[in-house]
């Protein structure tokens, strides 16, 4: 009797734990899984124009092209004009045009700008932890503890960075996760 080639043939053998370590890997390589994104990337991601994607472009549909009418050319899109530079710009994700207002303060520019960019992506009007009140605003997500000013406020990009130096001041980046968890290197 002949007997058919296993699928897995690891999973056949007396090592499971491998061979589905294996096949997980396998599945997680082939892009078939894709990992959990935070709720405030896709917030932004929802609410703010990523600036490398490129606009749609009608097509011509095939019931057009049988009824012999010929489909307008379209013109290319002119490109966004550029802000005036300086933290009153307000571009998500144009991080250098804070760089003024960051270089104001006693604190590593460089870091500041990467912390403003992994928090919020550099958009001053971002709010984040929606789920765990209170939330955070603005550029540095400053959360909108007692004694400090309401999120409207702090999605200011001035006054944001100011309550963040202030933050800062108390005991350097450890109020930030994104340099405890590694994801900014702030040491």
């Amino acid at each position: 009797m002949l007997q058919r080639p296993a699928l897995y043939p690891a999973l056949t053998r007396r090592k499971p734990i491998k061979a589905l370590l294996g096949l997980v890997l396998a599945l997680a390589l082939s892009g078939l899984s894709k990992p959990a994104m935070p709720t405030h990337v896709q917030a932004l991601q929802k609410d703010t124009h990523i600036p490398h994607q490129k606009p749609a472009v009608k097509t011509a549909t095939l019931a057009s092209a049988k009824t012999a009418e010929p489909v307008a050319p379209q013109p290319a899109p002119q490109p966004a004009p550029t802000p005036a530079p300086g933290p009153s710009a307000g571009v998500p994700g144009d991080c250098q045009s804070y760089r003024p207002l960051v270089a104001k303060y006693d604190w590593s520019v460089e870091v500041a700008l990467a912390v403003m960019r992994a928090e919020s992506g550099c958009n001053p009007a971002a709010i984040g932890d929606r789920h765990i009140p209170p939330v955070s605003c603005g550029l540095f997500q400053v959360r909108t503890l007692d004694g400090r000013p309401s999120c409207e406020a702090l999605q200011d990009p001035a006054t944001n960075v100011e309550w963040a130096h202030k933050i800062f001041a108390s005991g350097g980046w450890r109020h930030w996760s994104v340099c405890n968890n590694g994801i900014v290197s702030c040491y």
